[in-house]
């Protein structure tokens, strides 16, 4: 088996331990969900806003429209109308 040459720091030219990238990675990861959670404690909103109309999808589909009507109508698509007209209570 070849043994391989220690990784070298490029700022101080000394060897990096071994494990230390893994030990980082999982020391930002816990710093993520850290930072996630004090977010979603002080009432934040966590991740991507919705983009969709419940509401108008079903007032359109109340009037009659079908589902493509809908989605041109909105300009969205027709998977995300059927979508939201299943979720809907």
């Amino acid at each position: 088996m070849r043994k391989m040459k220690p990784e070298i720091c490029p700022y101080c030219e000394r060897p990096i331990p071994k494990g230390f990238h893994e030990a980082r990675a999982k020391a930002k990861g816990k710093n993520v969900a850290d930072g996630l959670a004090a977010a979603k404690a002080a009432g934040k909103a966590i991740g991507r806003p919705k983009t969709r109309d419940d509401e108008a999808i079903r007032a359109l589909r109340k009037r009659g429209l079908s589902m493509t009507e809908i989605a041109k109508t909105l300009g969205i698509s027709t998977q995300t109308v059927h979508s939201s007209l299943k979720e809907a209570p």
